[in-house]
């Protein structure tokens, strides 16, 4: 890891914000409950007084690699075979509700007490409604992911005779390399405990950021201002680092890109994006599937 690294000293707090950068994005793609769930953030939000989302954090063109993340990561997740789900610092995440329209599994979302309340109060708007009906196989909890305690108190609704998948989406890009150790240990001991796997996208490389397009610059800009975070201090130099990185800690790693995701993309067709620039949003972009060695 390179030696100059962001402080991420009370982060996970600071973070908070950008899932409605995210949750945006999904709006402009046809991954269910995504604009539910935007629109029931924005109605609470202004019912609190706060202001709606600023036009200017709105960026769209950066839509395609959140569709292209969640949708590789669904695929990943039903490959497993894994049916019982935990998924830390959720935010705004549609998977929980949209996995559980299966009665198969159980999913449980862990974030911190100020986002869980926010998730827990927008679920529970989206269930009212007749169309999608009360979901008792969905869980938010309250937990941090730098945590153990909390993330053990958070599985409580799981069936320990199971194995879990864990999933992380956007965390661990904004926390520093002791900060990622932290987390990956205690996804390790939850491994230890059920069985299962970790699937994370959260490991952009520094080598790919400096040749970002301009929407992505700008949406990184906008993520500097809103957590206070240089989040490209905290970035690996490359996917082998990466993956050095995780067998260092003891996990196997399989690697997947998001490209494999780009056939099953309706964003760029709504944004008028060519096939080169979905194909620069997403190139060399992973998500990572990872066992206890």
């Amino acid at each position: 890891m390179n030696g100059e690294q962001q402080s991420g000293a009370g982060s996970n707090e600071r973070i908070s914000p950008t899932a409605l950068l995210t949750a945006y994005g999904r709006t402009l793609t046809d991954i269910p409950f995504s604009r539910d769930i935007f629109e029931e953030s924005e109605k609470i939000r202004l019912s609190k007084g706060e202001a709606a989302m600023p036009v200017e954090f709105q960026t769209p063109a950066t839509a395609p690699r959140f569709e292209a993340r969640h949708k590789l990561i669904n695929r990943l997740l039903r490959q497993s075979g894994v049916t019982q789900v935990l998924e830390i610092a959720a935010g705004l995440s549609p998977r929980g509700l949209e996995m559980t329209a299966d009665p198969d599994f159980t999913y449980a979302e862990v974030d911190l007490t100020g986002n869980a309340q926010l998730k827990q109060k927008i679920v529970d708007a989206i269930t009212a409604k007749p169309t999608v009906g009360v979901r008792t196989n969905l869980s938010v909890e309250e937990g941090d992911a730098l945590d153990l305690v909390s993330l053990q108190a958070a599985t409580t609704c799981l069936d320990r005779a199971k194995p879990i998948a864990i999933i992380t989406e956007g965390l661990l890009r904004y926390l520093n390399p002791d900060e990622k150790t932290t987390v990956a240990k205690n996804i390790q001991t939850l491994l230890k405990q059920f069985g299962g796997v970790w699937i994370t996208s959260d490991t952009t490389a520094k080598r790919n950021s400096q040749n970002e397009n301009a929407a992505v610059q700008a949406q990184s800009e906008k993520t500097k201002q809103t957590t206070g975070i240089n989040t490209d201090l905290n970035l690996f130099k490359d996917s082998k680092e990466t993956q050095d990185f995780f067998q260092h800690l003891g996990f196997t790693v399989e690697d997947h890109q998001l490209m494999e995701a780009a056939k099953e993309l309706i964003s760029p067709k709504k944004l008028g994006q060519t096939d080169k620039e979905v194909e620069t949003l997403l190139s060399d972009k992973h998500v990572y599937v990872m066992k206890l060695e």
